[in-house]
Formats: structure tokens, sequence, C-alpha cells
């Protein structure tokens, strides 16, 4: 489903998990799932641990985390939550 037809669906827990999403669910709700598959088992676990966190409107959470992971808008997160650049630390 696209972010448009999404935004747009009236399912406001559905987790449309991605690259991006599982990426988030592994760094910042640390679901370690580094080298598994993305089976159904762990699409639905990936979609009730945001349903777990951020209850009916977990898939607007999911919005506002994905595009915050975007580079181009990380800016707009409070400095302690934009993603360090490689050598400047």
């Amino acid at each position: 489903m696209s972010s448009r037809a999404y935004s747009n669906s009236c399912q406001h827990d559905d987790i449309p998990v991605d690259t991006h999403v599982w990426q988030i669910a592994n760094r910042d709700f640390h679901m370690n799932l580094k080298g598994k598959s993305l089976t159904k088992k762990i699409y639905a676990q990936i979609g009730d641990n945001f349903r777990d966190k951020f209850g009916a409107y977990a898939g607007w959470a999911h919005q506002v985390l994905f595009i915050a992971d975007l580079r181009e808008h990380s800016s707009r997160l409070p400095e302690h939550l934009q993603p360090k650049q490689s050598g400047t630390e």
C-alpha cells in the first residue's frame, strides 16, 4: 500500500512493514530482528509492538517515525534524537 493510500485509509492501527520500519523496530524498540527473515509471524510481531506502544493510532505513529527516519526530515527532530553523522564524533 502506498503511503498516500495508507494515510487516507480508515485503518489507523495498520503498520506496513518495509526496510525503514524494520530498522526502526530494531533500533528504537530493541526487537532484535537482525538476521531474521520477514515472515508473517515477524511482520505481525512488529505491528503488535507498534500497537502495544501507540494503541489505536499506531499507524499514525508509524507515519511520524517513518518520515522522521528519512534524512531530509531528520533536522526537524529534537537535537538528541537526530541521527549522528559518520565522522563527526
